[in-house]
This record gives structure tokens, C-alpha cells and sequence, in this order.
């Protein structure tokens, strides 16, 4: 009879878990925005020019400019000449902004709490 509520506490301990999982999961997706400003390189070659599209839009590769503010809407890389304060607490519970520099990660759904940045893309959707 032991063995048996042991069994029975470890499965619902294990449900339970499961389900906290899901919802953290489910929570972490519905951070990432449901737009962005793509920017395309114009014909003169100098300059780009911008565009909003929906988030389900974005393509490997895509540079992606983002506001003050605003919440990022694909893993990706910040440009080599670009340096950006990010805030991460959603990944790592630091309360305090972290300084990006040039070529450094930059998660999905994470908040740009520095100036406006620029960034390529390079894992989107469920990449």
C-alpha cells in the first residue's frame, strides 16, 4: 500500500511538472511581437528602406531594425557596427539591461532597452 501511494505522488508530481512546463513555454511564445521593421537595401546600394511586416514573415538572414522599447522578433546576431543594451530578464531573471556588442547573440522576445539597433536574423519561428 505504500509502494502504490508512492507510485501514485510521483506520477502526479510528474504531471504537474509537465503542465508548469507548458504553460512557461506557452507564455515565453506569446512574448515575441507580432510585427517588425524589415529593412531592404535599395537599388543605389547606400541605403535601405523600411518596411513593417508581421513576424511570421521574417526569413533567415533579414536585417531587422528595432526600436527603443520594443520586443525582438527573431534570434539573431547584432550588426558589426551596432551596440545595444538588451534585457534579458525573461531568460535569466537579471533585472539589469546587458550590453551587446557587434556579432553577439540576441534572443527572440527578449526587450531592447537601449537605443535603436540593427540585426540579421538567423533562427526564426520554430527554429
Amino acid at each position: 500500500s505504500m509502494l502504490i501511494t508512492f507510485i501514485l505522488l510521483g506520477k502526479y508530481l510528474e504531471s504537474s511538472a509537465k503542465k508548469k512546463t507548458s504553460d512557461m513555454v506557452t507564455k515565453l511564445l506569446q512574448l515575441v511581437p507580432s510585427e517588425t521593421i524589415l529593412l531592404n537595401l535599395n537599388e543605389d546600394g547606400t541605403s535601405y528602406s523600411e518596411k513593417v511586416i508581421s513576424a511570421t514573415l521574417i526569413h533567415k538572414g533579414d536585417i531587422l531594425k528595432v526600436l527603443p522599447g520594443a520586443r525582438i522578433a527573431a534570434d539573431g546576431v547584432l550588426l558589426d557596427s551596432e551596440m545595444a543594451y538588451v534585457d534579458e530578464s525573461m531568460l535569466s531573471g537579471e533585472s539589469m539591461p546587458v550590453k551587446k556588442y557587434g556579432n553577439d547573440a540576441i534572443t527572440g522576445g527578449t526587450l531592447n532597452a537601449g537605443a535603436v539597433f540593427l540585426m540579421r536574423a538567423d533562427r526564426i519561428g520554430s527554429e
